[in-house]
């Protein structure tokens, strides 16, 4: 298991983008990453950010409702929307 920090995950992202022979697909999906955005900071998962710009990706020019279905069931989203700390009787805002 190879071991990715923050720094290694933004390089990859962005040779990607660099190098890739479909600019527009590249495009959004930095669109949909910005959108659909995670704080990798807050749960410090590198693979869990990676897989999420590859779903981005992969749905980048297709159905919204499948990229809209991919995004809810990132294992990250919990952590951006503080469903870790929201509570029946003390709800956060998201």
């Amino acid at each position: 298991v190879q071991v990715v920090n923050r720094d290694t995950l933004s390089q990859r992202v962005l040779t990607r983008m660099v190098l890739s022979r479909r600019q527009l697909r590249e495009v959004m999906t930095w669109v949909w990453e910005n959108h659909f955005n995670t704080d990798f900071s807050r749960h410090g998962r590198a693979e869990w950010e990676l897989a999420d710009n590859e779903a981005y990706r992969e749905h980048a020019l297709g159905s919204f409702r499948e990229l809209l279905s991919v995004t809810a069931r990132s294992p990250a989203m919990p952590f951006y929307l503080d469903n870790t700390h929201n509570h029946k009787r003390m709800p956060n805002e998201n």
